[in-house]
């Protein structure tokens, strides 16, 4: 039997954009206004993500990546075959092979990984000559893999699985939740999803249940989780209590105390009281990351802000080769 978890976070959402520079989209290329909405770095990037730390990984040509500084200019040359936004270090792809370089472009830990992690919580898992090993920010081995599969630490626990069942380790590789589930979900705000052969409910960093069981369950984030059931749709809070009603055809994480949802085909905000704070007239709608949320309506892309203001604007023709 076949369990699907939708985990709204994704990596690089831990690594939160700087609130100075936004990234924009012209159909083309991308650039980056300011919080005023102007353009401080023109549409000249095939491929970028956010700022971190005060660089962003960016590239010309979609194919090498370097890491720009807030003028728009490379300050680490665009070499890489991959990169990704920095989080103490940056994980960066060269010669086929992984591994982690400083703001100086230096490299810390070298290109010997065939997968690897970006840094969460300081750990990144890695894979080298058929190993799944955990390393720190030096490089060091925290420790190695002996199950069939271990997930990324959140909370300071990682789903593992061994013998078909799965339970939840420390960084030092300790059994803290036993195997038991069929599956689970990574730890958000301090509480996983897990699944039974017939539940489906959230358990603490002790294992232990917080809530009913439910249909459908997805991540917490900013101190909720959209759940649904025969008799509830809605949000549960971190006491497993269910406090937010809501209608319409989908919802999706918190992000900065607001939640995208779906309604007749487009998108719009509800906040932490299931009030209708964006109404639902976009196409698409990006999570709000520090206070503003990138849209998309026919040919254009506009950013608002937490109101639901609209800060900017560009139109553009769709290019089909791309």
């Amino acid at each position: 039997m076949k369990y699907k978890l939708v985990i709204i976070s994704i990596v690089l959402t831990l690594f939160s954009c700087e609130s100075s520079l936004i990234k924009v989209y012209d159909g083309n290329n991308f650039g980056y206004i300011n919080s005023k909405g102007v353009l401080i770095i023109n549409y000249k990037f095939k491929k970028a993500y956010e700022f971190s730390q005060g660089l962003a990984p960016a590239s010309i040509n979609g194919k090498t990546w370097g890491y720009i500084d807030k003028t728009g200019d490379f300050v680490i040359s665009p070499k890489y075959e991959s990169a990704t936004t920095y989080n103490k270090l940056a994980l960066v792809k060269d010669g086929g092979r992984w591994g982690f370089i400083n703001k100086k472009g230096e490299i810390v830990i070298p290109f010997i990984y065939r997968s690897a992690t970006p840094f969460i919580y300081g750990i990144s898992r890695v894979e080298i000559d058929g190993k799944t090993k955990f390393i720190g920010l030096k490089g060091q081995t925290l420790f190695e893999s002996t199950y069939d599969y271990v997930g990324v630490f959140n909370n300071g626990l990682a789903l593992f699985s061994k013998n078909n069942l799965f339970g939840y380790l420390d960084i030092e590789g300790r059994e803290i939740v036993s195997p038991q589930f069929m599956y689970g979900g990574d730890f958000e705000d301090g509480f996983a999803p897990v699944f039974t052969t017939n539940q489906r409910y959230y358990i603490d960093t002790k294992g232990e249940k917080i809530s009913n069981s439910y249909t459908f369950l997805s991540g917490f984030s900013n101190g909720y989780a959209f759940v649904e059931g025969s008799n509830f749709k809605g949000y549960i809070d971190r006491r497993g209590e269910e406090s937010i009603y809501v209608e319409g055809d989908s919802f999706y994480s918190f992000h900065g105390g607001l939640a995208r949802f779906v309604s007749n085909g487009k998108q719009g905000f509800i906040n932490t009281t299931g009030e209708v704070v964006v109404p639902a007239a976009w196409d698409l709608c990006r999570d709000f990351n520090n206070g503003y949320s990138t849209v998309y309506k026919d040919n254009s892309t506009s950013v608002i802000n937490s109101r639901g203001k609209v800060i900017y604007t560009h139109y553009y023709e769709r290019d089909n080769n791309n």
